[in-house]
């Protein structure tokens, strides 16, 4: 593996992003907004918890962003044929998809970072909330990464992963009101991301939620991996 190659991608998907706002925007646009209701309803309202729109969107965001990030990148490569050249290039599938995968995780957690500052974390609580949420961002990278492979062109890609990581980033809020769907979202990598951030001070990261956060990724990779197997990068 040449780490050159790897940084060359990178290099490309950071361009890419000054260039294209509406990239850059997805980063940052869940924390934005939790920030801003944060700082206008939340604080000084003592009917709600100071980091209550923090904790709302922090599931979404890992739900939805990573997922999305990684699907439009891939997908819109294929499309255009960059991918093809880069190929060609000599740049390997493996390099490039680490350094796709390297920039879109970074960028998220940047996007953790505007949110650790809303809710006002500190100390044990902010490195809880930094793992956690790293975790969910593997799960939902690695996601977005077999919807891109999937996908025969970006339009489709779009039109079939948004309603798909809507239900990973949703799922959370509605088993708030309705039981039955807790049953079934507790598997899921999103409600556990939303258990332990609504309680970082009590609730711990136990073997069990670690385990289903093991058992997402994993289902994740070996899908990943028969479609890769099947399609490759560049089969339409």
């Amino acid at each position: 593996m040449s780490w050159r190659r790897v940084k060359a991608v990178l290099k490309k998907q950071v361009i890419d992003t000054l260039k294209n706002r509406t990239v850059l925007i997805q980063f940052v646009m869940f924390p934005i907004l939790a920030l801003i209701l944060t700082k206008t309803i939340a604080n000084g309202n003592n009917d709600i918890p100071y980091d209550y729109f923090i904790t709302m969107f922090a599931s979404m965001y890992v739900g939805m962003s990573p997922a999305v990030a990684m699907e439009g990148i891939i997908s819109e490569e294929k499309e255009k044929g960059t991918l093809r050249s880069l190929l060609m290039a000599n740049v390997k599938p493996y390099e490039y998809l680490l350094g796709i995968g390297f920039y879109t995780f970074v960028m998220c957690i940047v996007g953790v970072g505007i949110l650790a500052i809303g809710g006002q974390y500190s100390g044990g609580e902010l490195l809880k909330f930094f793992i956690i949420m790293a975790l969910g961002i593997l799960c939902s990278m690695m996601f977005g990464a077999t919807l891109g492979i999937v996908c025969k062109n970006q339009m489709s890609a779009n039109s079939t992963t948004l309603p798909l990581v809507i239900v990973f980033a949703f799922m959370p809020m509605i088993a708030i009101f309705n039981k039955s769907f807790g049953k079934v979202s507790k598997f899921l990598y999103t409600q556990q991301v939303y258990d332990i951030v609504n309680n970082l001070g009590q609730l711990s990261l136990n073997m069990e939620r670690l385990i289903i956060l093991a058992v997402n990724f994993i289902l994740f990779l070996i899908l990943f991996i028969n479609f890769y197997n099947k399609k490759g990068l560049l089969d339409n």
